[in-house]
């Protein structure tokens, strides 16, 4: 399933990478596969947080992580650092409409 998202990762960033070195491009796509996991696994950051718990015996502690409240690659830190790796900004295009000029 990974190995997957992991493909998946690399078709979706397809020509916004491929400006960038290797080394770049092999980055960008880890980040945007753990996003994408992220974001199947409802730990996108959005609503109240997630929660994590830990018991032992009778004690426990329970924590509520903050979330996140964008959209998209901003809706997770995994996306956000994708982002930022894209110095090009190819990526915050993604699924946006292209601009279109009508001569009249």
């Amino acid at each position: 399933m990974v190995a997957s998202i992991i493909e998946d990762a690399a078709l979706m960033a397809g020509v916004c990478i491929a400006p960038y070195e290797p080394a770049r491009q092999a980055a960008i796509v880890k980040w945007l596969a753990a996003h994408l996991i992220a974001s199947t696994n409802g730990a996108a950051g959005t609503g109240a947080g997630s929660l994590t718990s830990m018991s032992l015996g009778d004690a426990s502690e329970t924590y509520a992580k903050a979330a996140l409240t964008g959209e998209g690659l901003r809706a997770t830190h995994f996306g956000q650092q994708a982002l930022l790796l894209d110095t090009l900004g190819g990526l915050a295009r993604l699924g946006r409409p292209r601009a279109s000029a009508e001569v009249i």
